[in-house]
């Protein structure tokens, strides 16, 4: 129901590596070269011939002749010659000839000479070209977000600009008459706008710019506005309110007033069935619920899916197995969305529902969780193992 959305080029920028934190990658990044490019030390030693130091042990030494050392971030210029020693310290170059390196506590030097108390197996501390990654290798997939693994990679890659999706821009707007700001007194038949700061949150968290904010009261004329400019600045907008069918439905007027249809209206989901899209101006515009809860758990169960697929990034989710504590009843036809708490229970988790109106934005915070119950499911019982996705 979103082809037309997907349709729709992402715009990518190259970007500074130390600019990049945080952002999505968008392209593939492979290896143009070996890593190490180099046989490296992987400890404090001598680089030795592993021939000459066979049966080597504490009373019987194997006795090698220093050739020098190798500097830390310099080639090795002397090669091991058979019966001697070069000294490496960790991360430096192998010389040629060697073929293992004998860590220095199991060395004893006395003048020129090397005493090799224990016999190394060939390639012993040594890390060999394309060991650790291999030439054309893909070691970042689009979609990755960037951070500190991350960044260290590119920088191992020589990838110091970064081609990233640029920042998906959102208006946000919070519709109805009994809606008002934090500047305004509360009032009786008021209450304060909520899903402006969840949705704002929730957007941050994906990286996303919000370009604007705007609270509406329930006039249609001035919603069309305010959204056709909102879709001409941003690639999300969302209101919340106004999608119940009634004489104040006018986010859907909005919404087909700028694309001539609706993507969707409504869900088979409990709660949030009022939900529905458009997409217009290259834009994707959503209509969600009123009510906290509602408007929160819809955005993530239909932006989540979306984003994945849109630009690759695959979104944490953390769930628990869970035994549920009592009979647990849902709407046939309607995949239900059920809040929990969750307590350890000698060796298991224990989910019990939390009920309250979705109006109630207490539920999320009090909550640990949410159990999805497909819609051909009639209900659960207590005992049955349910899966418990975390709220994070």
């Amino acid at each position: 129901m979103l082809d037309r959305a997907n349709e729709q080029p992402l715009r990518i920028e190259e970007v500074e590596l130390s600019s990049s934190y945080g952002r999505l990658l968008a392209k593939n990044i492979a290896a143009d070269t070996v890593l190490p490019a180099f046989r490296r030390s992987t400890m404090d030693g001598y680089a030795v011939r592993a021939s000459d130091c066979m049966g080597a042990s504490a009373s019987v030494p194997a006795m090698l002749r220093l050739a020098g050392e190798v500097p830390m971030g310099e080639p090795a210029l002397i090669p091991v010659q058979k019966g001697q020693a070069v000294y490496v310290p960790t991360g430096a170059m192998i010389p040629e000839g060697a073929d293992a390196v004998v860590m220095v506590e199991e060395t004893k030097t006395l003048g020129d000479l090397c005493l090799v108390y224990r016999s190394p197996a060939a390639g012993e501390h040594i890390v060999f070209p394309g060991e650790d990654v291999e030439k054309g290798e893909i070691l970042l997939k689009k979609g990755t977000r960037i951070g500190p693994e991350t960044a260290g990679m590119l920088a191992a890659l020589s990838v110091f600009s970064v081609p990233v999706f640029a920042e998906p821009k959102v208006a946000i707007l919070s519709t109805g008459n009994e809606i008002i700001g934090q500047d305004e007194a509360l009032t009786p038949g008021k209450v304060r706008d909520i899903n402006t700061y969840t949705i704002e949150a929730q957007m941050h968290a994906l990286g996303c710019r919000i370009v604007s904010k705007q609270r509406m009261k329930d006039d249609k004329e001035a919603l069309i506005r305010a959204v056709r400019e909102a879709a001409e600045q941003a690639d999300f907008v969302y209101l919340s309110g106004g999608s119940s069918v009634g004489a104040r439905d006018y986010t859907k007027d909005a919404i087909t007033a700028l694309s001539g249809e609706l993507l969707f209206h409504g869900l088979n989901i409990k709660p949030g069935k009022p939900t529905l899209a458009g997409f217009a101006n290259g834009c994707w515009i959503l209509g969600l619920p009123g009510h906290p809860v509602s408007a929160l758990l819809v955005l993530r169960s239909v932006l989540f899916p979306y984003w994945e697929g849109r630009y690759g990034e695959k979104l944490p989710r953390v769930t628990v197995q869970a035994r549920l504590s009592e009979n647990m009843a849902s709407s046939p036809g309607r995949l239900t969305m059920q809040s929990v708490t969750l307590k350890k229970q000698d060796d298991e988790w224990i989910a019990t529902p939390f009920y309250g109106p979705s109006a109630f934005i207490s539920q999320l915070v009090r909550a640990d969780g949410v159990i999805t119950v497909p819609r051909e499911t009639e209900g659960l019982y207590a005992g049955d193992i349910v899966e418990v996705e975390r709220l994070i």
